[in-house]
């Protein structure tokens, strides 16, 4: 197909889509919009570690803060070195049972994670395993 008819049929495209955005509009609706993307969520400053009389298990308990929808647990034994703490698990309701801990004192933080990307660090809660 040569190239000036290649030119038309976009221009014609464009310009249809234009008359039909205009026709859409002339009818009384709306033309669809994205939806705003949600902030990100607040960190999370209620954590609760608690002593469950378990051997090798802490029950973590914290609010759900706005936008957030997934919580990755993180934790280590040693908060003062940044490098230590690992991701325990990622969780959807705000409470966690850590598991198969070996005796000993646990650090613990909940990042929120929601569609507009991570919290920052939250509260630091601690509590020893049996």
């Amino acid at each position: 197909m040569p190239i000036h008819f290649l030119r038309a049929d976009v221009a014609n495209k464009s310009e249809n889509i234009h008359n039909a955005a205009s026709i859409i509009l002339l009818a009384g609706f709306e033309l669809a919009k994205r939806p705003a993307r949600k902030p990100v969520p607040d960190p999370i400053t209620t954590l609760q570690a608690i002593y469950t009389y378990r051997p090798g298990s802490i029950q973590l308990k914290w609010r759900r803060t706005k936008y957030a929808s997934i919580f990755k647990v993180m934790m280590t034994t040693t908060p003062a070195d940044d490098q230590s703490w690992t991701q325990g698990a990622l969780c959807y309701s705000p409470s966690y049972m850590v598991e198969n801990l070996n005796p000993g004192n646990y650090f613990f933080q909940i990042i929120a994670i929601g569609s507009g990307g991570e919290s920052i660090e939250g509260s630091v809660a601690s509590c020893i395993a049996a």
